[in-house]
């Protein structure tokens, strides 16, 4: 599903996926696209704070309004709900978050109806190496064969696919990495 196709009929888009997979560079693409929009980042504490003391202010807005990190201000959801069922356009929110963001208690309650999700993936193994990625057809083919565990395919598993760990060299480092794409409960594509 493309974002633009998204926001052409639906009010909210929230953009779902793990840190660092470039949530905030494609809403931010997305709203330099447009004359009507503005980019609120809850990532910079004066924002965060604006948002959390008048949150119905802080959602108006005439066109497309990009509220980065969702996940911080869940009080936000409700005066989204009551702007989007006030003015019925679609295009009115592009929110986006963490993977933890559709667990929020708040979320089923505020958005039923109106809201869809995109699930932006980090890029594959295959997308790093700028080549086409065959690990899913690799793994039903190579099952059990003593080829899987060569040197390149050990490498390969034990990296992870967030851009700026391929820059780490320190080992526990690359571990802590892979450890928050699994407890934010995705175990990216063949990352893992």
């Amino acid at each position: 599903m493309d974002t633009e196709d998204a926001l052409a009929d639906t009010r909210v888009v929230l953009v779902n996926g793990a840190r660092q997979s470039g949530k905030s560079t494609l809403t931010t693409i997305v709203a330099g696209s447009r004359e009507d929009s503005a980019v609120r980042s809850l990532d910079r504490p004066q924002i965060l704070a604006s948002a959390r003391d008048d949150p119905n202010t802080f959602v108006e807005h005439p066109g497309l309004l990009v509220i980065d990190e969702i996940q911080y201000a869940p009080e936000l959801l409700l005066p989204i709900k009551h702007q989007v069922d006030t003015d019925p356009r679609p295009g009115r929110f592009l929110l986006t978050g963490s993977a933890r963001v559709l667990g929020l208690k708040s979320l089923p309650d505020a958005l039923p109806g109106r809201m869809e999700t995109i699930e932006l993936w980090p890029f594959s193994q295959g997308e790093l190496e700028n080549r086409v990625d065959l690990f899913v057809d690799s793994v039903f083919r190579l099952a059990g064969r003593a080829t899987w565990r060569d040197g390149r395919s050990r490498r390969r598993r034990s990296r992870v696919s967030i851009p700026e760990s391929r820059l780490v060299s320190s080992a526990s480092m690359r571990t802590g990495w892979r450890r928050e794409e699994i407890s934010s409960g995705r175990c990216w594509r063949d990352s893992c």
